[in-house]
């Protein structure tokens, strides 16, 4: 990974956090890897920063978990303010969702960070 991907360093750790995970799993199974309100997180930082929307189709697939489980993660995301819902899409993925902007910001000073520390 190379800072020269679109969003910059701060996605590049968000890629490498979403490549460990499924490493885990691979090691460990999904059970005991799962992380699934994280990994929603890190997901929609992701697509944040690189301007793009995110399904919610596509972030319940990230999270790695049941459609049903996923899905009460987003609801339990969402009620703690960290997400909002966008407007209804006739998309085959269905709704899009976005990081609620303070924590887009969180979440690119606490990457930063990490990224200054392995400097």
């Amino acid at each position: 990974m190379t800072d020269a991907q679109p969003g910059g360093a701060e996605t590049a750790i968000a890629r490498r956090l979403l490549s460990q995970r499924r490493q885990r799993e691979e090691l460990l199974g999904p059970a005991l890897a799962s992380e699934p309100a994280w990994t929603m997180l890190v997901a929609l930082f992701i697509a944040h920063e690189e301007g793009k929307p995110a399904s919610v189709a596509e972030v319940c697939a990230a999270a790695g978990t049941p459609p049903a489980t996923a899905l009460r993660w987003l609801a339990t995301v969402a009620a703690e303010g960290k997400i909002k819902w966008g407007a209804p899409t006739r998309s085959a993925d269905g709704d899009s969702i976005e990081l609620a902007p303070d924590i887009a910001d969180r979440l690119r000073k606490l990457f930063r960070g990490w990224v200054q520390e392995s400097s």
